[in-house]
């Protein structure tokens, strides 16, 4: 049986604005949102499901410490104040996305949040906020103009080519794939379901075709 609030939990467990800031602060946002909700991620402590989809999303770094004299310190990852710049990957020229501040961007993703504090069903809410969260918050009018910025918020700034959305998103479905005992065990199905190529060429109206 699928937990359902382990899959929220695993969902929340990033807030769509962690890339303006980088410090334990997104962390306590995280516990925010899943307080209104009723999950608590003090709770949730597997990581192999967010390691897992990080590597699957984008390029590990080896280190994030770098070596100072004999102390090795945590490497500062940039966040969005700076505004970051997105090349095309086929033009080479650069993508112009106006990003709200980090206070605005709160703002959008908390209002954005939707409430479903009278659904006791952990499944239904899942689905809910899986499903709503990031329209909700690109569709308020204020909101507009960042639409674009606010549904591609990057999970990696230094590589800022997967959204926080999707990152969550994959986090949630791997979480799924842990056993009774607690073990990871993916699975993945891949299916096929033809021929149709064949099929449509000896159609002989747009009867057949359809």
């Amino acid at each position: 049986m699928t937990d359902w609030k382990r899959k929220l939990a695993a969902y929340l467990h990033d807030p769509p604005e962690k890339a303006y800031d980088y410090s334990p602060e997104h962390g306590k946002r995280a516990e925010r949102y899943a307080q209104r909700v009723g999950i608590n991620l003090a709770e949730w402590k597997e990581k192999v499901s967010d390691h897992t989809a990080a590597a699957a999303d984008r390029f590990i770094f080896p280190s994030t410490k770098r070596r100072e004299g004999e102390v090795w310190k945590d490497t500062e990852v940039q966040g969005l104040g700076g505004g970051p710049q997105f090349i095309h990957p086929l033009a080479g020229g650069k993508v112009e996305t106006d990003f709200p501040t980090e206070d605005e961007a709160l703002g959008f993703c908390g209002d954005g949040f939707p409430d479903f504090a009278g659904i006791d069903d952990p499944q239904l809410r899942f689905w809910l906020i899986w499903r709503l969260w990031r329209h909700y918050t690109v569709e308020q009018p204020k909101a507009k103009k960042f639409a674009l910025a606010l549904a591609s918020l990057p999970a990696d700034t230094r590589i800022p080519d997967g959204t926080i959305w999707h990152h969550d998103a994959i986090v949630s479905a791997l979480e799924a794939a842990r056993n009774a005992e607690g073990r990871f065990a993916p699975a993945f199905l891949l299916f096929q379901i033809g021929p149709v190529q064949e099929f449509i060429a000896q159609a002989r109206s747009t009867r057949d075709a359809w």
